[in-house]
Order: structure tokens, then sequence, then C-alpha cells
């Protein structure tokens, strides 16, 4: 398995109990165990506040390749995609 990548720089962890996601401004950032480095995504939407949305669906690469994220109360509850 690869080794887990350093937190990228001025990324803010939206889940307290998954070390794997990030929020830096208008994007998330996951890495995901069969990966070496961590993967971008665009933020399309999101609901609260917008350093501590609560919800928000993320697009990765292809148009089609889209999760969303829910937290609450800094810890994350819910990833669907």
């Amino acid at each position: 398995m690869p080794q887990r990548p350093p937190t990228p720089a001025g990324a803010r962890q939206p889940g307290a109990d998954d070390e794997n996601v990030y929020k830096a401004k208008d994007q998330v950032v996951v890495w995901e165990s069969d990966k070496t480095d961590w993967t971008a995504g665009k933020v399309l939407k999101a609901e609260g506040s917008s350093d501590g949305a609560r919800s928000c669906s993320v697009q990765y690469g292809p148009k089609n390749n889209i999760d969303t994220f829910k937290w609450e109360n800094m810890r994350l509850t819910h990833r669907d995609g």
C-alpha cells in the first residue's frame, strides 16, 4: 500500500475521524489508499458557510465523477461517490 503523502499546505480537515479528507477553500483533497498523491476536487456546491460547509459535491477529473461529502461538528459522516 502506498505511503500517505504529506497534508497539502493550507488544508483544513473537515472530518476529524478521517485523516484522508481535507478542505482547502473551494477544493476538497482526498487521499485514497491506492494512490501515491492527493486527488484535488473542485467543490461544485456546498451547504453551510464557505469555510465550514456541512455538505458539498466534489468533482474529480471526468465530469461524471462526483462525490458528495457530509460532515457534522468537524467529523466526516458520509461520503457518497
